[in-house]
């Protein structure tokens, strides 16, 4: 009969160390997407803005009070 966790021996670290390396990696590649997610949202938000202002929608004094709502 085979000892140690799935019949490895004494390697059974290796495997517990590659089942953490992947979880810290699933939870850091899943930070990096969301934080990604985030920037783009802003960077969608303020490109509306400038479009509705070379379209005439808004002057520049509206302009410039929603973008430095947006930077804050």
């Amino acid at each position: 009969m085979k000892e140690g966790f799935l019949g490895l021996g004494p390697g059974h670290w290796v495997v517990g160390l590659l089942l953490w390396g992947g979880l810290i990696l699933a939870f850091v590649f899943m930070y990096l997407l969301i934080k990604k997610r985030e920037k783009h949202e802003d960077k969608s938000s303020r490109s509306i803005l400038e479009q509705r202002y070379a379209r005439g929608e808004i002057n520049a004094e509206e302009f410039a009070e929603k973008k430095s709502k947006l930077e804050h």
